[in-house]
């Protein structure tokens, strides 16, 4: 009985920082949104350390005790994460819109995968061939076309989104649990 007390009493305290949790990623996505720049550099010094870490830790793995052939692999994709990495954190605005152009590659891949299965469907046939036909253009668009002040902006709005949502979803998840805390048993 006295840890269903205990339990009680922590997820008192925890709403209450989920809720603070949930408003600051909120706010964070509004600033991330609205400061495409700013976003932008984030996004690419953050992509520019991952390489980094990738690279690194390629390196150390190629001195594992593995045939030849997986040690030239694990120096080979080291140092191109390095460099590529170096090359990130040197330009990370325009680094960063590169997955934007990611973005409409994908776009692409969907496109062309829903415009197959839409010819090859017996149902919702005309559906599948629509969504394939945006996509496709969409990607197109993205990947060739947008300009990079646009892409920037685009990528903004992505992570800005992705952490408004993030914000909501755990800000409603804390008042829940405030509500089932507050329930007689």
């Amino acid at each position: 009985m006295d840890s269903v007390q205990n339990s009680g009493a922590k997820a008192r305290r925890a709403w209450g920082w989920m809720l603070a949790y949930g408003i600051l990623l909120i706010l964070a996505g509004w600033f991330a949104a609205f400061n495409p720049i700013a976003t932008s550099v984030a996004v690419g010094i953050m992509l520019g350390i991952a390489l980094l870490f990738a690279g690194i830790a390629s390196i150390i793995a190629a001195f594992r005790e593995f045939g030849w052939q997986a040690k030239l692999v694990d120096v080979l994709f080291g140092a191109l994460a390095l460099g590529g990495a170096f090359l990130v954190l040197a330009m990370p605005v325009l680094s960063a819109t590169s997955l934007v152009w990611a973005v409409g590659i994908f776009f692409i891949v969907n496109g062309a995968f829903e415009l197959i299965n839409g010819f090859k469907a017996s149902e919702d046939k005309v559906w599948l061939i629509l969504m394939g036909v945006i996509d496709l253009a969409l990607g197109i668009y993205i990947s060739t076309f947008m300009p990079v002040g646009a892409q920037i902006v685009t990528l903004a709005w992505f992570v800005g989104l992705g952490f408004i949502i993030r914000g909501i979803i755990l800000s409603l998840l804390a008042v829940r649990v405030r509500g089932l805390i507050n329930q007689p048993s």
